[in-house]
């Protein structure tokens, strides 16, 4: 009983991808074998489609307009898993309060939403009248983690919110930050990254920054000598104050 958890979420640019990716499962593998629960989700992607708030509609400049309507299903599925999660906790003897949600990519941009939203994002935007399937979600579930860990991610599902409303999401109480970006990342720009880490610095908000010389998906990367799970474990350890027995 009380295990700390694991959420991971895959990459595929919200166009692809799936929870069985191999990097993603490999840090599901680390954490188990040391006493966490490891939960590795699925979410819609663009091909999928799925119900979003009428006023969701691409910027006339976006150069992607289904994978920018596939930002919202993602969002409100990765929300509606965690609900899923702090809703099995005594099937699963979890600690509610040792959650981790760790991404890559995509998942990344996922991850650092879920640390940062708030309860009625992604959730409140749609009506069950508008979009039955929300009965099934566990709505009255809680949607927070107490660590997010970002690999080459961004912070662009938050601004989303805050363009909506103008609430900016960061503060303080959210959940600390471990952010890991390639300087010469083509594809999540390094300012992506670069970005995450001034705002978390604007709002007082706890993170580290681990900027490396590499390119997007260099899961291969040693950072102070850790392979990549093991600097999330010393982050989640650290965090949350953990105990790991060898």
């Amino acid at each position: 009983t009380g295990k700390p958890v694991l959420v991971a979420i895959h990459g595929g640019g919200f166009t692809g991808g799936s929870k069985g990716q191999n990097q993603i499962v490999a840090f599901c593998e680390h954490f188990a074998q040391r006493g966490w629960v490891a939960f590795s989700i699925d979410y819609r992607v663009a091909r999928n489609r799925g119900s979003i708030p009428a006023d969701w509609t691409p910027p006339a400049e976006s150069r992607n307009p289904d994978q920018y309507r596939a930002l919202y299903p993602a969002s409100r599925d990765s929300k509606a898993a965690l609900r899923w999660v702090h809703s099995h906790v005594d099937e699963y003897g979890i600690h509610p309060d040792y959650i981790t949600a760790l991404g890559g990519s995509a998942g990344s941009f996922l991850a650092i939403m879920l640390g940062v939203s708030d309860g009625p994002d992604y959730r409140d935007e749609l009506s069950e009248d508008d979009d039955p399937t929300l009965a099934s979600t566990h709505l009255d579930a809680r949607a927070d983690v107490a660590t997010v860990i970002d690999h080459w991610g961004g912070p662009a599902l938050v601004n989303l919110l805050q363009a909506r409303n103008g609430v900016n999401r960061f503060d303080g109480e959210d959940a600390p930050i471990s952010i890991v970006h390639g300087r010469e990342d083509p594809t999540a720009n390094f300012a992506r990254g670069e970005e995450v880490r001034d705002l978390c610095v604007a709002a007082g908000l706890d993170h580290v920054f681990y900027p490396f010389d590499g390119g997007h998906g260099a899961w291969g990367t040693r950072i102070n000598g850790l392979r990549l799970p093991e600097l999330a474990m010393q982050f989640v350890v650290d965090r949350q104050g953990l105990s790991v027995e060898d």
